[in-house]
């Protein structure tokens, strides 16, 4: 019950910029299809693509394309939600299986964004003795746009690195690394993360690195799905 609410409320707060939340979820959907398929597990393998036909025909009106400059619908809370529940019930169906067992740490790699950026905000807000549901501009996807990618390129750079995350960490679960060292990885991104965010203007210098932009640190998102303020967050 705490990982599919954890898992929901990820989803949820990663919704902030065009396609990003879907194209997540399509990420890890994906890759979920492949451990079933790879594991033989019938019932999750014949069920997921149904959903991810569903996110892909989504995608398409909301993200960004040269013939469609600005998303055309939105997920909303109710959306999210509903792709933080599949996927959390999909990950526990594949990985709490002994006819077909798949290790429960995969899970984690396969939604790094969201629940590391979750995660992250909600320990930084405690100890600034703030809500931990509290909404700011302080997610990644508002900090790379920040620090010059646009709304569709952060997406995909975000998309790209939870693909090679889910495939590496499969990988290794093949060569039977040991679970627990997959397990403080996770937690050293995290870690790793709250250092490069803390504080946020060098995660943006960092991002202008990346893209050798010269959007100035104190820059104005643009394009995010609520474009007049900050997202809204449901616990």
């Amino acid at each position: 019950m705490f990982a599919t609410v954890g898992v929901i409320n990820a989803i949820n707060m990663i919704d902030g910029a065009d396609g990003l939340a879907g194209l997540l979820a399509l990420c890890a959907l994906v890759m979920l299809e492949a451990a079933a398929v790879y594991s033989g597990n019938g019932a999750v393998a014949h069920r997921v693509p149904i959903l991810i036909g569903a996110v892909a025909g989504f995608l398409m009106f909301n993200l960004r394309f040269p013939w469609q400059p600005r998303a055309r619908i939105f997920m909303g809370d109710a959306g999210s939600g509903f792709l933080g529940l599949a996927i959390a019930c999909f990950a526990i169906r594949l990985t709490q299986n002994p006819a077909h067992p798949v290790s429960s740490v995969l899970g984690l790699w396969l939604i790094p964004v969201p629940l590391v950026d979750c995660l992250v905000l909600m320990v930084r807000r405690s100890r600034n003795k703030q809500s931990p549901f509290a909404a700011d501009r302080n997610h990644i996807h508002h900090l790379m746009i920040e620090g010059g990618f646009g709304p569709t390129q952060a997406a995909f750079a975000l998309a790209l690195f939870t693909c090679a995350c889910g495939l590496i960490v499969g990988q290794l679960l093949r060569l039977h690394v040991p679970h627990v060292v997959l397990l403080l990885a996770f937690v050293g991104l995290c870690m790793c993360w709250y250092w490069l965010s803390s504080p946020r203007a060098r995660a943006i210098r960092f991002f202008q690195y990346l893209t050798s932009s010269k959007v100035p640190a104190h820059g104005v998102l643009a394009g995010a799905d609520h474009p007049a303020g900050p997202e809204e967050e449901s616990p």
